[in-house]
């Protein structure tokens, strides 16, 4: 519907122009790195990544995709956003923004080969860890006094650094080690 495209829409562009910058640990490189939200919501588009709405069960949005028989990530197929309608109904573009960040980073991931084992996820925390960071890095600069019980969790979860972070997404979000 034209009310939930406006709604992303308007979330994308709060996201792009916040000239927001996060730093995660790049693993590849072996060294901290510093990323603007602006490129990791850009990256969608160069992806051709489309936005969509559908329902979902027990989450805000999720990053569909393919994966091979072996467990990694199928490049050719398509990929996609979804976010669920029930949370575009009362979300305010600003909690949209934020969760957009932290599935725009999921992207990021696929495509940079860091979660690149579907089979066993032996990362799954530090996946979510990174997500996490990029979406409390939104919701902390937009939300003003807004407050959502999962984005402020998030966020809460993040000030508390990185360890800490990952005990909460295991024992506070479910998230499996």
């Amino acid at each position: 519907p034209a009310a939930q495209q406006a709604l992303l829409d308007a979330a994308k562009a709060l996201a792009i122009q916040s000239g927001l910058t996060f730093q995660l640990f790049d693993f590849a490189t072996g060294q901290v790195v510093t990323r603007t939200v602006a490129q990791v919501i850009n990256n969608l588009a160069q992806r051709g990544i489309p936005l969509l709405v559908g329902a979902l069960e027990r989450a805000l949005a999720v990053v569909e995709f393919a994966i091979n028989a072996d467990g990694t990530f199928h490049r050719a197929a398509p990929v996609r956003m979804v976010f669920d309608p029930t949370f575009l109904a009362s979300a305010t573009k600003e909690e949209v923004a934020a969760v957009l960040a932290h599935e725009a980073w999921h992207v990021e991931q696929l495509f940079n080969g860091i979660n690149d084992d579907f089979t066993n996820y032996p990362r799954v925390v530090d996946i979510e860890y990174e997500a996490f960071v990029v979406g409390a890095t939104v919701w902390d600069a937009v939300r003003g006094t807004q407050s959502d019980p999962t984005l402020d969790a998030g966020s809460a979860a993040v000030a508390q650094g990185e360890a800490r972070a990952k005990e909460l997404l295991v024992t506070d979000f479910g998230y499996p080690t």
